[in-house]
């Protein structure tokens, strides 16, 4: 995934991906309307927190990193591994070095090409499926890594990203053991060909810097969600547009009947409708793109005296 011999992925722009779910709008999905309520990560069912220790090893360069993932993939880390706190870099842990540029990038190389001498991070960490998610799709959630993430399950090849500060989502069911320990490693190359179009006045630090958690989901799924507020011109009403997406498992044809529904709270937690809007689904086939169709859920709500913005 990373090297075959004939790309390099972290030297090859046209590759920014393999895998990747599509981008969304950040949230928690959780269970029932009340873990909502609660806007903590933790209080939702459906997430599992992987941030802590984090099993690692550094390497000067991604060939040494992919050999040895080749070589202990079965294997228990060892002496030559140390423990890494995830969220975190590991310049700031004792591993590596910060580097500071202004004006100039860190190396001479001219794009797409990088150092052969690539800090390169390969990180460790067990796992096991809480009883309750069985029969769910599971997805693992990386916040963020610096700067060409490859995500592994079990020995298999998951998916590759790259942006330093986008997060990045796939799909682990196929590959999951869902009654026992699974073993997920993550390999993060310091700098690729994206890292010429990071550059600003800045430390360069690298690794995984931002939460990492796994999230069950059902076979039908809401993928993301577009909130669009709308004022009427005397500032006395609005309208609410929710748009829903959903996604099926493995790129299935949806169920008949799928609805989604919207409940409006203001900022006490009082609801402010009485009932909630229910919507159905619709299929989307966009002209402008090669994207396969989408479906979508519209929700509209009409609200009168709106709370409005205020920088007060």
């Amino acid at each position: 995934m990373l090297h075959d011999g004939l790309i390099r992925a972290w030297e090859s722009p046209e590759l920014t991906s393999l895998n990747k779910l599509p981008p969304r709008a950040s949230f928690i999905p959780c269970a029932t309307p009340r873990q909502a309520l609660a806007r903590e990560a933790g209080k939702s069912t459906r997430v599992l927190s992987l941030n802590g220790e984090w099993a690692f090893r550094l390497f000067a360069s991604p060939e040494a990193a992919v050999e040895s993932l080749a070589k202990d993939r079965a294997a228990s880390p060892t002496d030559a591994w140390t423990t890494l706190q995830v969220p975190g870099h590991p310049e700031m842990q004792g591993q590596g070095r910060p580097h500071y540029t202004n004006v100039q990038m860190p190396w001479p190389q001219r794009p797409p090409h990088v150092p052969a001498e690539n800090p390169t991070a390969l990180y460790r960490r067990t796992f096991e499926v809480p009883a309750s998610w069985q029969g769910q799709r599971v997805i693992v959630h990386f916040g963020a890594a610096t700067s060409v993430l490859a995500v592994y399950l079990n020995g298999v090849a998951i998916g590759l990203s790259k942006d330093s500060c986008l997060p990045a989502e796939f799909e682990l069911t196929a590959a999951l053991t869902p009654d026992g320990e699974n073993t997920l490693d993550a390999v993060v190359i310091k700098w690729s060909d994206a890292s010429f179009i990071e550059d600003q006045d800045q430390w360069w630090l690298s690794g995984l810097h931002r939460d990492v958690w796994l999230q069950a989901a059902p076979a039908t799924r809401l993928r993301d969600v577009q909130v669009k507020p709308t004022l009427a011109a005397d500032l006395r009403s609005a309208e609410l547009l929710v748009e829903v997406h959903v996604d099926e498992a493995g790129s299935g044809p949806l169920p008949e009947g799928v609805t989604a529904e919207i409940r409006l709270f203001d900022p006490r937690g009082v609801e402010v409708k009485r009932k909630p809007v229910v919507a159905p689904l619709r299929v989307f086939s966009p002209r402008w793109t090669s994207q396969p169709d989408f479906c979508r859920i519209d929700l509209r709500l009409k609200v009168t005296r709106p709370r409005l913005w205020s920088h007060e």
